[in-house]
């Protein structure tokens, strides 16, 4: 037997990838993003997509399911690799930056609404993209050679994102992960200078942690927020979330938070259907 299948009308564009597309060179590193566009009526709202890996590593390919629904919703999304350790703060922040950048040049190219990109980011990314909204439209932490007015962020995603680094460590109960804290920042705000100086290297000085820390850039000038963060992270704790909520709420920037409940660091919870739908509620809520 032979059973026929009507499909009337679309409910989500044909999507399709662009690998592998270098958007910065620094002597001879390249850095490179990788498109998910949308096969839609241009242009369309685009997604800097900021992925973790405790600035050890920038996959731009994982979380493709949060990714391809985001591009299914009819979003353009730019996944990136970006500088990690041993390269120090604020390499992170300066490759996210020139990412921006090249995706405000690049608009019509690709076909994207240069006045509505947004930052999206999980766990390391999550923090990058903080940065990036909380240093919207400023020259903080802008390479010289990029126009203020091509580092505006139009709204700002952190999933399990940190902000404060002098308090990565609180609320945390596994020693474990409370002991690797400061050596990790350490490393983050030293880099290769381990090599002059190795006393210094596993060491993070608190004026330095405040300088590499969001929470402490926030103004009424700032995009809407949505962070979200699972109740039972054991990596980066809940408390992060709450710091940064009250710290955006007392300047007047619009803030939703979430906190998922039983979710760890990068659990199962953040792969389902229902994390991307939040998502997307949230950033086509004018």
């Amino acid at each position: 037997m032979i059973n026929n299948l009507t499909i009337n009308e679309p409910t989500v564009p044909v999507v399709k990838s662009l690998p592998n597309i270098t958007y910065h060179r620094s002597g001879t590193h390249e850095l490179k993003m990788s498109l998910l566009i949308p096969q839609l009526v241009k242009p369309v709202p685009a997604i800097l997509f900021l992925p973790g890996g405790g600035f050890r590593l920038a996959n731009p390919n994982n979380f493709i399911q949060l990714r391809l629904a985001l591009a299914q919703a009819g979003y353009l999304v730019a996944s990136i690799e970006y500088q990690v350790l041993p390269a120090a703060f604020p390499a992170q922040l300066l490759s996210s930056k020139y990412a921006l950048n090249y995706l405000v040049k690049h608009a019509a190219e690709f076909g994207l609404k240069r006045d509505q990109i947004a930052a999206v980011g999980v766990s390391a990314g999550g923090y990058l993209a903080q940065f990036l909204g909380v240093t919207s439209a400023t020259s903080n932490f802008l390479p010289v050679e990029i126009p203020v007015a091509n580092a505006k962020i139009w709204k700002v995603v952190s999933l399990f994102g940190f902000s404060d680094l002098t308090s990565l460590a609180e609320g945390l109960t596994n020693q474990t992960e409370k002991n690797s804290v400061e050596p990790i920042l350490g490393l983050y705000l030293n880099g290769l200078n381990f090599l002059n100086d190795q006393t210094k290297v596993f060491t993070a000085d608190p004026d330095a942690l405040a300088e590499a820390s969001p929470i402490n850039y926030i103004s009424e000038k700032n995009p809407p927020f949505l962070l979200m963060h699972g109740s039972k992270d054991q990596l980066i704790s809940p408390n992060q979330l709450t710091k940064m909520t009250k710290a955006l709420s007392a300047k007047h920037v619009a803030v939703t938070a979430i906190k998922v409940k039983g979710a760890e660091h990068g659990s199962w919870q953040w792969s389902q259907p229902i994390i991307a739908r939040q998502i997307i509620k949230w950033l086509n809520n004018k």
